[in-house]
């Protein structure tokens, strides 16, 4: 794939990296000329999530150029390792504030908190990505057919996801809700066994990449219409108790559209496919020290009453504020995940290529 090529994958992974600070500082703003806007630009902004898992299957399902251990070890290499070089860093950054103590017990239930929240994503797309190569077995062996079938079981599924979220949402004491409650338990979308998980997002990626194939150009474009029509809708919706799932069923036609607009995106200038490279690169580390970032940025704002949900500043001053805030915790985020990549991060990183190198030498 040619490095222009790429570049629209760079670019949607830099804009979704952006958008995970959005979700994370959209309480920061506080209300809008009396209405709470935190709710719908945090939705609007989290369809990063599915992104993200999308990407990395389409990237990840697809034949192995070299044997299943050397794909795990170059896993383990470009994810584990930053993982447990940011952890470390951004641990010992908090013991240096006061936010944590420096004990081996301390470091171990951080570390398992900060899994289980801040870092989630990881631990779920870990095991998505250690059976992506049988996946493409799977998925590579369908006929045409039957890829089609499947993509009409999954409109079905996510059609009837989002009445039953509809429903659930809006008339929740309804003669109708009752027998939703029912269908629930016997349709696979009410009892989330087809949508129910981002594994679904982490298969799309393969799908997206073969879609064009399938259907003809006006479809592609129903798809394309239709998912900005339930990205905006789920945004608003959000506003007027719409209750969805998570990972919401109206994110999956908005993703394919996502990808589908993206694929066709063609950027020609060298320094802007070389920009996009760069952050595109950082983007996993600017994840690892985003939450720090925006805590350094804006914790004093909130503190001196300029931002935050309780704050009196008048929004036409609190707005480009809050902008500026976001993104310098984006952009300092991405400095020192710059810095730390080209050093740190290298070095350990060269170190166990050797390792690994050495270690199937003694084995040959």
């Amino acid at each position: 794939m040619s490095s222009k090529r790429m570049a629209n994958w760079d670019l949607i992974r830099s804009i979704s990296m952006f958008l995970v600070v959005v979700v994370h500082t959209a309480g920061y703003l506080g209300p809008v000329h009396g209405t709470s806007v935190q709710g719908v630009m945090g939705e609007f902004a989290l369809i990063c999530d599915p992104i993200f898992f999308t990407l990395s299957g389409y990237f990840a399902i697809r034949p192995l150029k070299h044997s299943y251990s050397y794909y795990l070890s170059n896993k383990v290499r470009s994810i584990i390792l930053p993982l447990f070089t940011y952890t470390i860093l951004v641990y010992l950054y908090g013991t240096l504030t006061g936010g944590v103590t420096l004990s081996p017990s301390a470091f171990l239930e951080w570390t398992a908190g900060v899994l289980a929240s801040s870092y989630w994503f990881i631990p779920s797309l870990i095991p998505y990505l250690i059976i992506a190569p049988f996946l493409y077995r799977m998925f590579s062996s369908l006929e045409k057919k039957e890829v089609r079938t499947l993509g009409y079981i999954m409109i079905v599924a996510c059609a009837y996801g989002i009445f039953q979220t509809l429903i659930g949402s809006f008339l929740p004491n309804s003669r109708l809700a009752k027998i939703v409650n029912v269908l629930n338990f016997i349709l696979p979308s009410g009892s989330q066994v087809i949508l129910g998980s981002y594994f679904t997002y982490f298969c799309l990626g393969y799908f997206v990449k073969i879609l064009p194939e399938y259907l003809e150009p006006k479809k592609v474009r129903a798809i394309e219409y239709s998912g900005i029509i339930c990205w905006i809708a789920g945004a608003l919706l959000t506003h007027f108790g719409y209750q969805r799932s998570d990972p919401s069923y109206l994110w999956l036609p908005v993703t394919a559209a996502i990808f589908l607009l993206f694929s066709k995106m063609s950027i020609k200038s060298a320094s802007i496919c070389k920009a996009l490279s760069w952050t595109a690169r950082r983007s996993y580390s600017i994840y690892l020290l985003q939450v720090t970032t925006i805590g350094i940025v804006f914790t004093p704002l909130v503190n001196n009453g300029f931002l935050g949900q309780e704050t009196t500043l008048a929004t036409i001053i609190r707005l480009p504020l809050f902008l500026i805030a976001l993104l310098s915790a984006y952009l300092l985020a991405l400095l020192i995940a710059s810095v730390v990549d080209s050093s740190i991060l290298r070095l350990i990183q060269a170190g166990y290529t050797t390792l690994v190198k050495k270690l199937c030498r003694a084995k040959c």
